[in-house]
């Protein structure tokens, strides 16, 4: 039985016990944003092994940092509003009724509390790309071949898979936590 929107208390509750309700003022915590994460596989589960959203994010701000596309800080949290409001795969988005519109609330607020340029930058879109088809190499049937490719970086994807060896660990969900917070820390600018 699903309780129509308007029933419910419009908060959730965090993994510290705080909530969140769309639209709030909210204090962001990192403890939370990681729990979350690390508990949310990519590719709507549809992987060939669990890879959490966390994991995605630590690879995103280490192709940063290597790359020098973007900040390393920026590109470990471009997905942290997914704590809140749960990644939805790619196709549905255009299909529902203000999912974006929601997405960008949250987003908003995130990039807010952390100083985060807004919109993300074109760097830190470039890495996400890059993420999505190594991923897509080691967790897909399909390798990523026919996906959409708006940035041309499949190809640079692939040469960092074959010839510069970058592999996915494939974290389990308390590890992919503790390397997310891990990872916060050392790229955080200082005072956040």
């Amino acid at each position: 039985m699903t309780m129509p929107f308007e029933e419910t208390d419009g908060h959730i509750e965090l993994f510290s016990g705080a909530t969140y309700a769309p639209g709030s003022d909210h204090t962001w915590s990192i403890i939370d944003i990681a729990h979350s994460l690390a508990n949310q596989c990519r590719y709507t589960g549809h992987s060939r092994h669990f890879y959490s959203v966390a994991e995605h994010s630590i690879l995103c701000s280490m192709l940063a940092e290597e790359l020098g596309y973007c900040d390393p800080f920026e590109a470990l949290m471009h997905d942290a509003h997914e704590s809140v409001i749960s990644d939805m795969a790619a196709p549905w988005k255009p299909h529902l009724s203000d999912y974006r519109g929601a997405e960008r609330v949250a987003e908003g607020h995130l990039r807010a509390h952390y100083d985060l340029p807004d919109p993300v930058t074109l760097g830190c879109k470039k890495v996400d790309y890059l993420a999505l088809f190594i991923e897509a190499y080691y967790l897909m049937h399909s390798k990523g071949e026919g996906w959409s490719d708006p940035l041309n970086l499949r190809v640079e994807a692939l040469k960092l898979v074959k010839r510069e060896g970058w592999k996915l660990p494939l974290l389990e969900p308390s590890l992919a936590k503790t390397t997310f917070i891990e990872r916060y820390r050392a790229v955080k600018p200082s005072g956040k």
